[in-house]
């Protein structure tokens, strides 16, 4: 689409004429019929449009192609924008350009009903009428509006009905404002659509308009974070261009249809924090998805084999839904893998060691699953984990040794399995390690060593308690606190000798059980015994 490139000069506009509007009134009353939400698009002129004045001309052509209620009521969004036409400084003929005219008088109603005076920006809006050089507007070289973006510029009200007017329109954005009620059905007249972009606003109705089949050319669909509800659609047979459906944070229902397969190019499918229900269908796995975040519904089924040939697939959220069966050995195919998050779902079996091949994972997690066996010690070439998450499942056997090696790694969590065997002395190589629980396992052993003057400002909590621990805390994890049992009585800080202190480290032992089996000068204190 080529713009229209220049600006025009403006012309302010000074006031508003009484008699002008007296005049609009007792032509409205003679003309104006009930409300026509038909939208027909109608530029066709009448036949004596030439002869009559300018204000019943306008009249005449908006009466002809959008709704009319109210238009003679100068506190309306309609009748503010029937007023600017009628009384502005205006070299636009509505006989001899009457797409043009129709379409500044749709971008007047929106920006009165979307309150534009209050917007961040809103340069050239109501200066003049060449609306192509009004912040947010794109037009092509025959004036024809084909893009309005106005993201994050505080417009709140509702979307008007008039917006339809804007037919030729590819690309619409209004993210992160504060608009609300429903969106529009005669936005489906746009036949060239391209990107829809209503995020992180207040829209409520159906999360999808009808006739979605008319936008054949969408290629992005955008309206998470709204209150949309109803099901998902299932004509996305009609949407072979739709390359992003994102609709998160909504009240969607339903299940994902098999259609899906038919948008060939989709590659960001974006869902969660709604109500789907239902399986994945194995036909998903002929797309070439690269996000599919679908955690916080209510799906369930196992993970079907052909879904594994998303091989582009970069973040793959499934959390907290009700999954089942085993994780496939096919999952080392999804090399380009940076996020992994399979927590609280039914999943059972056992972690594949083909693990080993998603070596660009930053963040991975399998907690609160029904997984089981070891957790293979498969990390060797992992630099970029920063999160991994195992607990509160059924994993036995050793801590896996290489993953305490990853420079990046920041949060571990292993606490409330059955992992057995020692903790392994490279355990606070990370100087990035913020978070370590190995709290409720079976662990033995002492609390290894660290190497003296080695600072871990990072780390924030320890905690080793419900396991079968003893002997003493080092003194050099003590040092990391920079505490000693002394000075905790006293209240007497020394300095010398000690590392860099991080007296927001929280360190958690089994020393206040009644079988204390380790001793720990610096650890979370023990709650205090009621006087007898």
């Amino acid at each position: 689409m080529k713009k229209k490139g220049g600006q025009s000069s403006s012309d302010d506009l000074s006031h508003m004429l009484e008699t002008v509007h007296d005049d609009l009134s007792k032509m409205l009353e003679e003309s104006v019929t009930e409300d026509d939400m038909s939208m027909s698009m109608d530029f066709g002129e009448s036949s004596t449009c030439e002869s009559l004045p300018q204000n019943q001309a306008v009249l005449e052509l908006v009466s002809k192609n959008a709704a009319t209620t109210n238009l003679k009521d100068p506190t309306t969004s309609r009748g503010k924008a029937f007023q600017w036409l009628t009384t502005f400084k205006r070299t636009l003929d509505p006989c001899g350009s009457p797409p043009q005219t129709l379409q500044l008088y749709s971008l007047l109603v929106f920006y009165y009903a979307t309150g534009g005076s209050n917007w961040t920006k809103n340069d050239g809006w109501l200066k003049d009428e060449n609306y192509c050089s009004w912040y947010g507007v794109t037009c092509d070289l025959e004036d024809k509006v084909f893009e309005l973006t106005l993201d994050k510029n505080n417009l709140q009200g509702t979307l008007p009905q008039e917006i339809s007017l804007l037919d030729t329109m590819e690309s619409f954005g209004v993210y992160q404002n504060a608009l609300s009620g429903t969106v529009p059905n005669g936005i489906v007249e746009w036949t060239e659509l391209r990107l829809l972009d209503l995020e992180d606003n207040q829209f409520t109705g159906p999360a999808f308009p009808d006739k979605l089949s008319q936008w054949s050319q969408l290629e992005s669909y955008q309206v998470s974070n709204n209150d949309l509800t109803g099901p998902m659609i299932s004509d996305f047979y009609a949407l072979p261009e739709l390359r992003k459906l994102w609709v998160a944070g909504n009240k969607i229902t339903g299940s994902l249809p098999k259609s899906l397969m038919y948008s060939t190019k989709l590659q960001s499918l974006v869902f969660y924090d709604n109500m789907v229900a239902g399986n994945i269908p194995p036909e998903i796995g002929k797309l070439n998805l690269t996000n599919f975040l679908a955690f916080n519904n209510l799906m369930a089924g196992t993970i079907p084999e052909e879904f594994y040939g998303n091989t582009n697939l970069v973040d793959l959220r499934i959390e907290n839904n009700t999954f089942s069966g085993t994780i496939s050995s096919a999952l080392g195919n999804l090399v380009r893998l940076q996020s992994l998050r399979l927590g609280d779902n039914g999943f059972q079996g056992t972690i594949p060691t083909e693990l080993k091949s998603l070596s660009n994972l930053v963040i991975l997690s399998m907690n609160g699953t029904s997984l089981s066996g070891s957790i293979p010690d498969a990390f060797g070439t992992f630099q970029k984990l920063e999160y991994a998450d195992f607990s509160n499942a059924y994993f036995t056997g050793q801590l896996p040794r290489t993953i305490f090696d990853i420079p990046s790694i920041s949060a571990l969590y292993f606490n409330d399995n059955f992992l057995t065997g020692s903790i392994p002395g490279n355990y606070l190589t990370s100087s990035k390690l913020r978070d370590l629980y190995l709290s409720n396992n079976r662990l033995n052993g002492t609390l290894p060593d660290i190497k003296p003057g080695q600072s871990r400002d990072a780390l924030t909590e320890l905690l080793i308690d419900g396991n079968e621990i003893s002997g003493q805390v080092p003194a050099s994890i003590c040092e990391l606190v920079g505490f000693t049992a002394m000075e905790r009585d006293t209240g007497v800080k020394r300095t010398a000798g000690l590392a860099t202190r991080n007296e927001q480290l929280s360190i958690r032992a089994d020393h206040c059980n009644a079988k204390k089996k380790v001793s720990c000068d610096c650890c979370t204190p023990c709650p205090k015994s009621k006087a007898s």
